[in-house]
């Protein structure tokens, strides 16, 4: 049995990165906008859509640059954000989001049909003519924002006995554990906790269909895989993972099923 992983880049450890208010965890919403009448039309529809929801926080930006500043420092779980913007246009905002909140969901505003194209290239979850707005906005962010919700029922403690703490599961990549090792690493999207436990035992204790064990030192979080090149697992934080031949047949099993209940 063997897990080989490989990290590209450093992992980020912020304290302040989770989303939190009063205990609670927030569900947390970016509009990145250069027309300041779109940012307030956009903001009063998702006041208006989050009235069921305790705890959401609404930002605007009027600059690209303004944001990924913001984002340093703070996780968002949405951003909606203009295609045509000068200086950092939609397409590079998304990319280098991405690079720093791998799961975020993105929507896009456009006034142009012909950027469509790009929404998908981006595998943004939506995208929104500004036209449509009042007419579209409602049900799409509705729909969004009840996604959201549910992953952050998902949660287990991670620690010891004296000091845990609440991890999410979307915020979880992959789980490890060397091969003489009483440690399991949990490889989050905001750094790395450890706690003395077997990966059998994890693994019933995260009881859903989104984690997979790779091999026998490797626990996945599928909703983490962002590509998969013959016995190779590429996770969002650019961390590699192999596989071994005889236990490809069934990651891609488990991908499937996974995909297909999503």
């Amino acid at each position: 049995m063997f897990c080989k992983i490989v990290f590209h880049g450093v992992l980020r450890n912020i304290s302040n990165e989770l989303c939190v208010y009063g205990g609670k965890v927030m569900i947390s919403i970016a509009v990145v906008d250069d027309e300041k009448q779109i940012l307030e039309e956009a903001k009063k529809i998702l006041w208006d859509i989050s009235d069921g929801y305790e705890d959401v926080r609404i930002d605007t930006f009027e600059k690209a640059e303004d944001f990924l500043n913001a984002l340093s420092a703070y996780k968002y779980q949405i951003l909606i954000s203009d295609i045509d913007m000068p200086e950092v246009n939609g397409i590079e905002l998304c990319e280098k989001t991405r690079e720093v909140c791998p799961g975020i969901y993105v929507v896009f505003l456009t006034a142009y049909v012909e950027y469509a194209i790009d929404s998908y290239r981006m595998d943004a979850y939506q995208y929104i003519l500004k036209t449509e707005m009042y007419s579209r906005f409602p049900e799409v962010l509705g729909k969004l924002l009840a996604l959201v919700s549910k992953s952050q029922k998902n949660y287990c403690y991670v620690g010891t006995d004296n000091q845990k703490q609440r991890v999410l599961y979307c915020d979880i990549i992959c789980i490890t554990k060397g091969k003489r090792s009483k440690y399991v690493v949990y490889v989050m999207t905001n750094g790395e906790l450890s706690e003395r436990n077997s990966m059998e035992k994890i693994l019933k204790k995260l009881d859903h269909n989104e984690f997979l064990m790779v091999e026998r030192g490797c626990i996945v979080n599928l909703r983490h895989v962002v590509n998969i090149q013959e016995n190779t697992l590429i996770l969002s934080n650019k961390q590699t993972v192999d596989v071994s031949s005889r236990r490809v047949k069934h990651v891609k099993e488990g991908m499937s099923r996974y995909w297909r209940d999503e």
